[in-house]
C-alpha cells in the first residue's frame, strides 16, 4: 500500500503543477485545441513521471564483519534462523486494498452499464449509415448526443431550421475530432487513480473544452446568442463525469424551439445570471 501511496501522492503534484499552470496562463485563451492536448499531456505525464525512479547519487557503504558476528555465525553453526511472522489476511493494509479495488470496480461497472445502454439505445431505434457517423432516430430526452462515431438526434428537432444545423454541426465535430476517446480515456484514469482529485478537474475541464471547440465549428459570425449558449453549457454540466456528448441542458430546451428573438433573449437573460453568480 506504500508504493501506492507514494504514486498517487507524486501523480497528485505533478498533475497539480500543470493544471496550475493551466488554471493561470491558458484557461481564458481560445486555444481550445492546444489545451485539450495540453490537458490530455498533463494526464499522461503525470502518470508516467512518477514511475521513473532518479538516482542522483549513491553511497555505498562496506560491512564490516565484527568479531561478535563471527562467534555468533559460529555458534550457530552457520544457520540463520529466520523469525516465523504471522500474517493476517484482515490486516489495515489489505482492507485499505479491498476498499480501493472495490471504489475501482464500481467506477468500471458504472462506465460498462453507461456504454450498454448507448448501444442498447442504438439497437431499439432506425440507424442511418451517413458520411463519418450512423445517425441515430430516437425520442430519447438526452438527445443529441454523440458517442463515437454515433450520432443520437431527437425526432422533435427539424434538421431544416438554422437551430438544428447548428446542433448537427456542433454533434460531428465531436465526432470527427474523436472526443469519444479522450472521455473513455479519461474515465479508465479515474477508474483506477480515483484519489488523485486534480484528475476529476481535469476530466470536467476536458469536457468543457470538448464543447468550445464544437462550438466555435457550429456558431456562425461571432453569434451572440449561440456564445452565451456556450456559456451557460459550460456551466451547468454533470456532476459524475460523462462519456457522451449531449447538446442539451434542461434550461434551454424550451428556449432553442422559440423564435430567434425569444431564444437570444431567454439565452442572454440565463447567461448574465450565471455571470453574476460564477464572478460575484
Amino acid at each position: 500500500m506504500q508504493t501506492i501511496a507514494v504514486f498517487l501522492f507524486k501523480s497528485i503534484i505533478t498533475s497539480g503543477l500543470f493544471f496550475g499552470y493551466y488554471l493561470l496562463f491558458l484557461r481564458n485563451k481560445r486555444l481550445y485545441v492546444y489545451n485539450r492536448f495540453y490537458l490530455l499531456a498533463t494526464v499522461i505525464i503525470s502518470l508516467l513521471l512518477p514511475l521513473q525512479h532518479f538516482d542522483w547519487y549513491q553511497v555505498q557503504v562496506q560491512q564490516k564483519a565484527t568479531s561478535f558476528t563471527l562467534l555468533k555465525a559460529i555458534s550457530s553453526g552457520g544457520e540463520e534462523k529466520i523469525p516465523t511472522v504471522n500474517a493476517s489476511h484482515f490486516s489495515t493494509e489489505n482492507i485499505l486494498y479491498g476498499v480501493y479495488a472495490f471504489i475501482s470496480l464500481a467506477i468500471l461497472a458504472m462506465l460498462i452499464v453507461k456504454i450498454t445502454a448507448i448501444y442498447r439505445m442504438k439497437r431499439r431505434n432506425k440507424v442511418i449509415a451517413m458520411h463519418g457517423c450512423h445517425f441515430i432516430n430516437t425520442e430519447n430526452n438526452s438527445a443529441p448526443f454523440s458517442f463515437f462515431n454515433n450520432l443520437f438526434w431527437r425526432k422533435s428537432i427539424p434538421l431544416d431550421c438554422e437551430q438544428g444545423r447548428q446542433i448537427f454541426r456542433h454533434e460531428m465535430t465531436h465526432i470527427q475530432q474523436q472526443h469519444t476517446l479522450d472521455k473513455l480515456g479519461m474515465q479508465l484514469v479515474l477508474a483506477f487513480c480515483w484519489m488523485n482529485p486534480i484528475y476529476w478537474f481535469i476530466q470536467k475541464e476536458l469536457s468543457l473544452v470538448h464543447e468550445f471547440i464544437a462550438d466555435e465549428k457550429a456558431i456562425e459570425d461571432n453569434d451572440t446568442a449561440s456564445f452565451a449558449s456556450m456559456l451557460l453549457r459550460s456551466h451547468y454540466g454533470n456532476v459524475f463525469p460523462d462519456i457522451i456528448h449531449p447538446f442539451f441542458i434542461h434550461l434551454l430546451k424550451g428556449g432553442l424551439l422559440c423564435s430567434p428573438h425569444q431564444t437570444k433573449q431567454i439565452i442572454l437573460t440565463c447567461a448574465g445570471c450565471w455571470y453574476c453568480l460564477y464572478w460575484a
